[in-house]
């Protein structure tokens, strides 16, 4: 089976009305930034039944790396840290990691994706441009996802394979609140039209 991931209602609810080809979905709601995504992901994995999981949210660009309410695959994501990448602290040698999606459902949902990209996970959201460029810098990605990973290494603790869709709703910095709040529900709409095309090629 098939899980679809998601951190909050409104970025499953369309792919809940969409023809999926037949396919055997289970939908599950994460809850909100990693901790959340990754306890959740990891007690319905340990349930029977569960063969990969494709994990579908919003995202925000880093500078104006990808444009808005474009649909971006994820090819890995870590996790980071302001004060890490402001070098103010650090983030400990045993806890830096990046995980990468899975090959096959990277191949797949990038060929139906915009575009292909490393994505990062803080805990916090960026309201300053210094932050959001520090962020950057320090990660390498060119988007960030509070869940995603939580919901990576959950997967890779079970074994399961994972990859994400991320529907890029605003840029990281001064006014990315309102610019959420102004694209969440079509870039959402966007992402589950890439994901039914993945899901009737299955």
């Amino acid at each position: 089976m098939l899980i679809v991931a998601g951190a909050f209602e409104p970025e499953l609810e369309a792919l809940r009305r969409a023809d999926l080809g037949g396919v055997d979905v289970d939908f599950l709601l994460t809850g909100i930034g990693s901790v959340s995504a990754a306890v959740s992901v990891t007690r319905r994995l340990c349930q029977e039944g569960a063969s990969r999981l494709v994990f579908v949210g919003s995202c925000g660009s880093y500078g104006d790396y990808l444009p808005l309410r474009s649909c971006a695959c994820v090819a890995a994501v870590c996790q980071t840290d302001y004060l890490a990448a402001s070098s103010r602290g650090h983030i400990p040698a045993a806890a830096v990691e990046t995980i990468d999606a899975d090959p096959e459902l990277k191949a797949q949902l990038s060929a139906l994706a915009d575009e292909e990209c490393i994505a990062s996970s803080p805990i916090s959201i960026a309201d300053e441009k210094e932050a959001a460029v520090a962020l950057a810098e320090y990660s390498g990605a060119g988007v960030e996802n509070l869940e995603l990973f939580g919901v990576a290494k959950a997967c890779k603790q079970a074994g399961i394979p994972w990859g994400a869709l991320c529907a890029v709703t605003n840029f990281v910095g001064p006014g990315s609140g309102q610019q959420w709040r102004n694209n969440h529900i079509q870039a959402a709409e966007h992402t589950a039209q890439v994901l039914q095309r993945f899901l009737q090629a299955l």
